[in-house]
């Protein structure tokens, strides 16, 4: 098959990712041991760990180098926190960075 070749396209590359970032927070922020957490890739609406795990299959097929930085409310137990990490590991994404906020005084 032979594609045109236009002298001007406006045509634009479409930029793959090679970070994506993963918030998880309390659903609801007033009990946040009540076990429902809500993950979401970037800005977008909260998805099951499920398919937050298709998406991030998609995006490794994509970027074969792409990085996950994992952004976690400090409230939630640590296992809620895991399984997502456990989701991230399972895509073969193999750099993970775990954001976490230190005060000036040390505390966390």
């Amino acid at each position: 098959m032979q594609l045109p070749s236009p002298e001007h396209s406006k045509a634009e590359v479409v930029k793959l990712p090679t970070r994506i970032i993963i918030n998880c927070r309390p659903a609801d922020p007033d009990d946040p041991r009540a076990g429902a957490v809500l993950v979401s890739i970037g800005p977008n609406r909260p998805e099951a760990l499920g398919v937050i795990a298709d998406r991030l299959a998609v995006i490794k097929r994509q970027s074969p180098a792409v990085q996950v930085v994992l952004r976690a409310d400090k409230r939630l137990p640590y296992a809620d926190i895991r399984a997502v990490m456990r989701v991230i590991a399972e895509q073969n994404i193999e750099v993970l960075n775990v954001v976490a906020h230190v005060s000036e005084g040390g505390e966390r």
